[in-house]
């Protein structure tokens, strides 16, 4: 591991952090909340923006593809009213076929 790999893992780490601390700064400061922007510092949001920055940013996408599906799990209610007609036990089974396929894959 030279510098390059040293680089690729800490440098979303660290945009991660000055994008968080910058929210947090101009939060304190300004209020979003005043300007109806308050879902912008939410816990569930700044998974999603850390995601993007994993993959956008990062060496090794994984990361920023796990944290978009912590992220989609925290918000999956957004999405109930579109999934109105399929059965409850469908998503959990497609996780699990999904799941089995890539532990299948790995493994190879």
């Amino acid at each position: 591991m030279g510098a390059s790999g040293s680089r690729g893992r800490w440098l979303p780490l660290g945009l991660v952090l000055l994008v968080f601390g910058a929210l947090l700064l101009v939060d304190g400061l300004v209020g979003f909340g005043r300007y109806g922007l308050g879902w912008m510092t939410r816990a569930d949001n700044m998974i999603l923006y850390a995601a993007v920055i994993y993959l956008l940013a990062g060496s090794e996408r994984a990361t920023g593809v796990v944290l978009a599906l912590v992220w989609l799990f925290l918000n999956l209610s957004v999405f109930r009213p579109m999934m109105a007609g399929v059965p409850a036990y469908v998503v959990p089974a497609c996780l699990l076929v999904v799941g089995a396929l890539i532990l299948l894959f790995v493994r190879k």
